[in-house]
C-alpha cells in the first residue's frame, strides 16, 4: 500500500511543480510587458487582487508553500513530522481547490475574456484534490523513491523556468506592410512593426512607448500599425474601421489617440470615434463611406491574417516587431537598446 501511495505523493509533486512554471511563466508575461492574448489572460488574471497582491503572485506561494510542505520535513529529516506536514499540505491543497473554482466562476459573472493560463491552474488544483480524496487523505510514503524523484522534479521545474526567461527569439518574420498605416520616416532603416487592438488596455499602454519611440528616433524609425481586433473585445474591429477611414483623410494619428485615449468607452458606445471625426474636422459623408467599405474592412482581415499565419506562436497583442524580429521587453530602454543595435550595423 505504502508503494502505491508513494506514487500518487510523487504524482502530486509533479503537479506542484507543473503549477510552479505555470505561475513562472505568467510573471514572465506580466514582467516582460503585458499584454491581451487570445485568452485576455494578463487582464482576466489581475482583475480579482486579494489584499492588492495579483492572483499570479498568490498563485506562486500556494505552489512554493506545497512543494516546502512536501520536500522539508525529507530535506531536514524530520520523518516524525512528515505526516504532519502531510496533512497540513493537504488541507492547503483543499483550500487551493475552492479558491480557483471561485475564480472560474469569478471570471465569467464578471464577463471578463477566458484565460488559458487560469483555466490550467485550475485543472492542476482539481487534479490535486482529486488525487488526494483518491488516497482518502493518505500521508504514508516510500522514503528511498521519493528522495530521488522530488530533487530531480524540481530540477527539471529550474531549467524550464530558466529557459522560458532567457528564450530571446531569432526568427526573422518577413511580414509585408501592405496598405497598413505607417507612422515616421517611411525610409527609416529601423521598421517596428506593430499589432493592436484599440480595446486592449496595453495596447493603449503602448502609444506613450511608440510616442516617444518616433520623437527619439525621427528619421530612423517607421513604425507599422496593423490591426489584431480580439474576439472578446466586441467594439475593437469597429473601431479599427474607424481608425482607418480617418486614414483616408490623413487623421490616423489624431484617430489612434483620441481612441486609445477613451478606450474604455467603447463598450457603451462603438461609434464614439463619429464624435472624434467631428472634432477633426474630416469629410463626414467620406468618413462614413470609408468606414462601411469592403476596403477598409478587406485591410483588417489581411492584418489579421498576415499575424496568424506568421508563424509567431504567441497571438497577443501588442504585438512587436523590430526588423522582423519579435520584441520580448516592451519597454522603452529595451526597444532603445535594440534600435540603437540596429543602428550601428
Amino acid at each position: 500500500m505504502n508503494k502505491n501511495n508513494n506514487l500518487y505523493q510523487i504524482f502530486i509533486f509533479i503537479l506542484i511543480s507543473a503549477g510552479i512554471y505555470l505561475t513562472f511563466h505568467m510573471h514572465f508575461n506580466l514582467s516582460t510587458g503585458q499584454d491581451c492574448g487570445a485568452g485576455g489572460c494578463s487582464s482576466t488574471f489581475n482583475s480579482f487582487k486579494p489584499l492588492g497582491v495579483s492572483n499570479v503572485y498568490w498563485g506562486m506561494l500556494y505552489y512554493f508553500t506545497l512543494a516546502t510542505l512536501s520536500m522539508v520535513p525529507i530535506i531536514l529529516r524530520l520523518n516524525d513530522l512528515y505526516k504532519f506536514f502531510i496533512k497540513a499540505r493537504n488541507y492547503l491543497i483543499i483550500s487551493g481547490f475552492a479558491y480557483s473554482t471561485f475564480l472560474m466562476l469569478y471570471i465569467p459573472f464578471k464577463g471578463l475574456p477566458f484565460c488559458t493560463l487560469c483555466f490550467m491552474s485550475f485543472l492542476i488544483c482539481s487534479s490535486l484534490f482529486a488525487i488526494i480524496i483518491k488516497i482518502k487523505f493518505s500521508d504514508t510514503y516510500h522514503k528511498s523513491n521519493i528522495n530521488i524523484v522530488y530533487p530531480i522534479t524540481l530540477a527539471i521545474c529550474a531549467l524550464f523556468i530558466i529557459l522560458n526567461y532567457t528564450n530571446i527569439s531569432k526568427e526573422v518574420y518577413n511580414i509585408p506592410i501592405s496598405e497598413s498605416v505607417v507612422l515616421g520616416n517611411p525610409d527609416a532603416k529601423v521598421t517596428i512593426i506593430e499589432w493592436t487592438d484599440f480595446q486592449c488596455p496595453f495596447c493603449a499602454k503602448s502609444v506613450a512607448l511608440i510616442d516617444q519611440i518616433l520623437e527619439k528616433y525621427p528619421e530612423d524609425v517607421k513604425v507599422v500599425i496593423k490591426n489584431f481586433p480580439l474576439p472578446s473585445h466586441k467594439e475593437a474591429m469597429t473601431a479599427a474601421r474607424y481608425a482607418l477611414a480617418a486614414h483616408k483623410q490623413q487623421k490616423f494619428k489624431e484617430m489612434y489617440h483620441l481612441i486609445f485615449s477613451n478606450y474604455k468607452r467603447l463598450i457603451d458606445n462603438e461609434n464614439l470615434p463619429l464624435k472624434y471625426a467631428k472634432k477633426l474636422g474630416l469629410d463626414m459623408d467620406q468618413f462614413i463611406k470609408d468606414f462601411e467599405s469592403t476596403e477598409v474592412l478587406k485591410q483588417i482581415e489581411l492584418e489579421i491574417n498576415q499575424l496568424k499565419d506568421s508563424g509567431i506562436e504567441r497571438l497577443a497583442v501588442p504585438k512587436f516587431l523590430i526588423n522582423g524580429k519579435e520584441a520580448n521587453k516592451k519597454t522603452f530602454e529595451g526597444f532603445s537598446n535594440t534600435i540603437d543595435q540596429l543602428l550601428k550595423n
